[in-house]
């Protein structure tokens, strides 16, 4: 069981809080599981809209399928006083959905229904779900927040059998996954030319196809122009419905991490928060944007509110983590990055914990966490060298462990130049540092306005190539950290 921070936790959870669980596909059909995973987040996109109601992420929940912890064990952990279950079983046109509301201290049924519908009929459940548990957790709606309630994004069942499919392979994160989930998108506005959410599905799919440097790989473009279709998708998506957060959220990363317009992401964010305050992706794109901006203040209260929503998403506890370093804040740094370790085996959060033991003094622990690193590197230059790393540490200290990364970087076939300029400045070599960094400004990858906020890079700031290089990027006026 892991541990969730005071930070992150009251004393009494939120009377009018909630986590929906993965509903049990009960079609016999592994290849249905997309459709019932579909639902949950159905019911979830009306949920976000009751402003008063805290609503943990999907991403956060789907550990709970097929678990032995009771529902008084996983409400603690997901600090929430509510469950929502169910199941899901579809048969070619027909469809069978349970739900049950409980009460998480008490055990008690709050409410449960079970719906035989036609397929064309699930639109009208998932409102019919979300409306019920709104009411059963007595949360006032507005005016605004009934009329979003009540909204469905198509009423072509073709089309949202399409975007469900879209969602659930983009979830996965990898290449195909980009790939495939662009490719049902497409299929969902084709087959519901007005569908907003299937848009901004598509938006999204481009958006990471395009910050991930996959472009070439699955487009067969260039990253600029994936980025732009992206703009495109988002911008239709908005046409047709104005208060949709999701493509307000999309449209607002491309902005700060493709076009460098830090004051309309700015707005784009906030509107998104505004329309739906429990999207986790929205609060973890502003606190990116704030942390670049280094308004550290306003990034931590976002990314907190990102980990309060999932707190089992090990991407935003390594964002959290990030954000403590920047602050100098190395031993909640290192908690973060315990707790992402926890939830993933990515070796990224080993990076975590070999800057943090430097911070922190403990040098051996660092280079523990650095052999792990080496070990598991995808470059087997790298993975061979690993074996020399304590021999090195144990002849020169730390510093000679610098300037060894150092040469150990540029030996390889493609050197990555952050990781350079990074290695350059610990052994006081800013002039070579600034080459690598303009070499890699002169590419425009997605994550360069991060080197505002680097610490890593703060020896750099007075220089002036280093402060040329923030002009272009139009963030001359962003220096001082709030």
């Amino acid at each position: 069981m892991i541990f969730i921070p005071k930070l992150f936790r009251s004393s009494e959870q939120p009377e009018k809080s909630i986590a929906v669980l993965p509903f049990t596909n009960l079609s016999n059909d592994p290849d249905q599981e997309y459709f019932s995973d579909g639902i949950v987040e159905a019911i979830l996109n009306h949920l976000y809209k009751v402003g008063e109601l805290k609503v943990i992420s999907s991403t956060s929940t789907k550990r709970y399928k097929n678990t032995q912890l009771s529902i008084k064990e996983i409400a603690r952990e997901l600090d929430v006083s509510s469950i929502l279950e169910g199941s899901v079983q579809k048969i070619g046109n027909n469809v069978r959905i349970t739900a049950q509301l409980i009460e998480a201290k008490t055990d008690l049924h709050l409410w449960s229904e079970t719906y035989d519908k036609d397929i064309s009929d699930i639109f009208s459940i998932q409102t019919e779900v979300a409306q019920n548990v709104a009411r059963e957790l007595k949360a006032t709606l507005t005016s605004g927040e009934e009329k979003q309630i009540k909204k469905n994004q198509t009423v072509n069942p073709d089309a949202y059998n399409l975007y469900l499919q879209g969602r659930f392979y983009l979830e996965k994160r990898t290449k195909e996954g980009f790939r495939k989930g662009a490719e049902y998108f497409e299929k969902a506005v084709a087959s519901d030319p007005d569908y907003a959410l299937a848009y901004a599905g598509l938006a999204d799919a481009y958006f990471l196809i395009a910050w991930y440097g996959l472009s070439k790989d699955i487009m067969q473009l260039q990253t600029s122009e994936v980025y732009s279709k992206s703009k495109e998708f988002a911008y239709q998506a908005l046409r047709i419905d104005k208060n949709l957060a999701e493509a307000h959220t999309v449209l607002g990363g491309i902005l700060y991490w493709n076009e460098w317009k830090w004051e309309e992401a700015r707005k784009e964010l906030k509107i998104a928060i505004e329309l739906n305050p429990n999207l986790v992706t929205a609060h973890s794109y502003y606190s990116e944007l704030l942390d670049i901006l280094r308004e550290n203040s306003e990034a931590r209260r976002q990314v907190n509110l990102a980990v309060e929503l999932a707190p089992f998403f090990p991407m935003m506890r390594n964002l959290s983590a990030g954000f403590y370093y920047h602050e100098g804040k190395f031993k909640e740094s290192l908690f973060e990055d315990l707790k992402a370790l926890e939830l993933t085996s990515d070796t990224i959060i080993h990076w975590g914990f070999f800057y943090n033991y430097i911070g922190l003094g403990e040098d051996l622990k660092a280079v523990a966490a650095l052999e792990k690193i080496l070990q598991q590197h995808s470059d087997t230059l790298v993975a061979k060298n690993a074996k020399y790393l304590k021999e090195v540490y144990l002849k020169s200290g730390i510093n000679g462990l610098w300037n060894w990364l150092l040469e150990l970087e540029l030996k390889r076939s493609t050197p990555n130049p952050v990781s350079l300029a990074k290695r350059y400045t610990k052994v006081g070599k800013k002039e070579e540092a600034l080459f690598w960094l303009e070499k890699y400004f002169d590419t425009h990858p997605s994550d360069l306005p991060r080197i505002n906020n680097d610490p890593e890079l703060e020896i750099l700031r007075s220089e002036p190539r280093f402060q040329a290089m923030l002009k272009k990027m139009g963030l001359s006026d962003y220096q001082t950290p709030k």
